[in-house]
């Protein structure tokens, strides 16, 4: 007997991790006092911290802000597959 219940949707998730949860990577160094950063994504976007902790806080506020369309005409960092030919 079919029941006239609407039956839950089936999705399958895009990936393991939920996007907010993936890791973000980042490059940074001390400078004097200071710690200096940037989002890998986003090389162009240097920010800085007064203490390692302090930079990763500010990196996923200017993250929120990127990728969030904060900031217009955001360049990005990516890379390309190259298969079986030369790249001069």
């Amino acid at each position: 007997m079919q029941s006239d219940r609407p039956q839950p949707s089936v999705t399958t998730p895009k990936s393991v991790t939920p996007d907010h949860l993936s890791p973000l990577g980042f490059t940074y160094w001390q400078d004097g006092d200071f710690w200096l950063g940037y989002l890998d994504e986003f090389p162009d976007y240097v920010t800085q911290g007064e203490s390692l902790v302090d930079l990763k806080d500010h990196l996923l506020s200017l993250y929120d802000d990127l990728a969030g369309g904060e900031i217009p005409h955001v360049r990005r960092h990516g890379t390309l597959n190259v298969a079986g030919s030369v790249v001069i």
